[in-house]
């Protein structure tokens, strides 16, 4: 948010329920650890929340509260706002309490008359199993292997979710989430097999005093199984699939739907917004199941909203506050055009760009409307593009869009500031690549190119070459061996193992990542490696050629959590190994650049950098 009549203030609340006033420059951390410990030296504390609120009270004139889960979306800090008289934006105390309770809204949807999952409640200390197998028997689960979704009633970002089959499965599961604090309730549902999940973003275009909510084009969650039947896992929309970039997940918007349930969506999402008493915005989630499902009495349920003639669609989650991650729902649904973002694929797609032989590849480039770049990976955004450009999916989003916008226009139109729209409808456009290149220069534009890491990574002979020429300049670089991975799938890997140990004096773990790429596992399970790591996605498609090198063993830094004046954390390095992991990005035009500063590298656990700490907010 900026503007030059705008001043943003930053506030952050941290686990212990600690206030303070932050840089802006720390909205840029990955995770709230990267400057939690520096808190105490290079932020505003305050006494208490009261004192807080005060601060608030006295000093801005209204608050954008961004908190997901407890405190955030459970109306604390809309009741504390409340009592010092401070104006936010969102939903007030008492209808985030009731929305964001994931039992107490199925009962509020039911007695709506929509359509509601079958669910169980369990409570701490209060866990009946003979009441849980009754229930699965009411729904004609079986009780010894019946699937179910569990997790807590009041968390957010899928925090907790888990699979269970059984009632003692289930009840086991429900205890976890409770014993480990993440929640005193936890919610047992029936798992929605064949059905696909939603989410829809709402806006709130009324006045205080009159909600006119309008849905945006809701999105289709694709969850993409293993294609090994060897590889057993639950496909459900957990907390790693949304924020990690892993081709796990794919999202379509508007939704692979028939038009009528895409309207059933927007219209039932409307609906709940008003009768929740919800305001300015919300993100709503459910499933589409076009085929019926037993635990869902078709005699029940044959009045209620949600039913039609293609099949049932169920709200499950009320979210008060939708991610605000640049790839977030918000931004995908709600997206204008800003820059002109391209994407340079190979002939026959992405997914065979790192053939050695590039020479003989055929090569397209995308231009891509900005909506299309809202994408974790790129194999996304090339499969966004294609999808796009299908002729039925061109009309049925072009109709869906306008329909949109002239919903937001008619109901903006009464406000004097606004002027009316300046988003263009377009659709991403291909190019071999010398066309694009004479189109740039007939426009005389200047080009970034930003090399995706996996590119760069699978094109291993370009990287060996590059670090060629930097020793030849007499710097310092780690050896690196090439090897075919046709070579590394035919020989034996002690054969390998040996000869890549005597030549790097480094050992692998060769046999296991070989028997990974032969059987194309789209990811590698976590610690599975002699090494503790976590989950490991691989290529798309086995690479031509891999790179080694030597493990270099860094030093471990901590974050201490008393320090020798017990009033400030700081981080603690021993010093043993003489070597530390860090970034540096550098800037200007060339002979000219210069060095930013550099950030240091702190592993939570394990000696390998995972996804999820490099991209996964924590």
């Amino acid at each position: 948010m900026q503007g030059e009549d705008l001043l943003v203030t930053c506030y952050y609340i941290d686990c212990g329920m600690n206030a303070y006033a932050i840089s802006p420059a720390q909205l840029y951390s990955n995770t709230p650890s990267d400057f939690d410990f520096k808190l105490e030296s290079l932020a505003q504390g305050f006494q208490s929340l009261s004192d807080f609120a005060q601060h608030l009270a006295a000093n801005v004139d209204i608050v954008f509260p961004v908190i997901h889960g407890k405190f955030g979306e459970d109306g604390g800090i809309q009741e504390l706002l409340e009592k010092a008289n401070v104006p936010f934006v969102g939903t007030p105390s008492k209808n985030c309490l009731l929305a964001f309770d994931k039992y107490n809204a199925s009962l509020e949807l039911n007695a709506q008359g929509f359509l509601t999952v079958p669910n169980f409640l369990v409570e701490k200390d209060k866990l009946a199993k003979s009441e849980l197998e009754e229930w699965f028997q009411s729904i004609n689960l079986d009780k010894e292997n019946g699937k179910v979704v569990v997790k807590p009633t009041s968390a957010g970002s899928s925090i907790g979710v888990v699979v269970a089959y059984g009632a003692n499965d289930a009840a086991e599961k429900a205890e976890g989430i409770i014993s480990e604090g993440i929640d005193d309730k936890v919610i047992i549902e029936v798992f929605l097999e064949g059905g696909t999940e939603f989410t829809a973003i709402v806006v709130d275009v009324g006045t205080a005093n009159n909600s006119e909510p309008v849905v945006l084009l809701p999105t289709e969650v694709e969850l993409q199984s293993s294609s090994n039947i060897d590889i057993q896992e639950d496909t459900i929309f957990n907390y790693r699939r949304k924020y990690l970039p892993t081709r796990q997940v794919a999202y379509h918007t508007p939704p692979r739907f028939p038009s009528e349930v895409i309207d059933c969506i927007r219209q039932g999402v409307s609906i709940l917004f008003r009768c929740l008493g919800l305001r300015d915005f919300a993100r709503i989630d459910g499933w589409f199941l076009p085929t019926p499902v037993t635990s869902l009495p078709s005699a029940e349920n044959t009045g209620k909203f949600g039913n039609t003639k293609y099949g049932a669609v169920l709200f499950t989650d009320i979210n008060l506050m939708t991610g605000m991650e640049q790839t977030s729902f918000l931004f995908q649904q709600s997206s204008k055009l800003d820059v002109t973002p391209c994407l340079l694929t190979s002939g026959n797609g992405y997914s065979s760009f790192h053939n050695q032989n590039m020479n003989g590849i055929s090569r397209d480039v995308w231009t891509l409307p900005y909506s299309l770049v809202l994408r974790h990976t790129i194999e996304e955004v090339n499969a966004a593009c294609i999808e796009a450009i299908d002729p039925e999916r061109m009309e049925l989003t072009s109709r869906l869009r306008d329909q949109v916008m002239n919903e937001l226009g008619q109901s903006l139109s009464k406000y004097d500031w606004f002027a009316g729209f300046d988003i263009a409808d377009k659709q991403p456009i291909k190019y071999s690549l010398q066309q694009w290149i004479n189109h740039v220069k007939e426009a005389q534009a200047v080009c970034m190119v930003v090399l995706e890491k996996m590119v760069l990574f699978n094109r291993c002979w370009d990287l060996q070459e590059f670090l060629t020429q930097l020793a030849s300049y007499g710097v310092h670089t780690i050896p690196k061996d090439l090897r075919a991975t046709e070579e590394i799938l035919k020989s034996s890997p002690d054969d390998i193992w040996n000869d890549l140990k005597a030549k790097l004096q480094t050992e692998t773990d060769l046999e296991v990542y070989a028997n990974a790429l032969e059987r194309k596992l789209q990811r590698m399970p976590a610690n599975c490696l002699s090494r503790a790591h976590g989950v490991i996605e691989m290529p798309v498609s086995p690479p031509e050629s891999l790179i080694f090198e030597p493990f270099i063993e860094t030093d471990e830094i901590i974050i201490s959590t008393k320090s020798v004046d017990d009033s400030t954390r700081h981080l603690v390095w021993k010093g043993e190994n003489k070597w530390l992991e860090v970034t540096v990005g550098v800037v200007g035009k060339r002979g000219e650049m210069l060095s930013l500063n550099p950030s240091i590298t702190v592993k939570e656990s394990g000696d390998i950098l995972s996804l999820e700490e490099k991209f996964q907010g924590k």
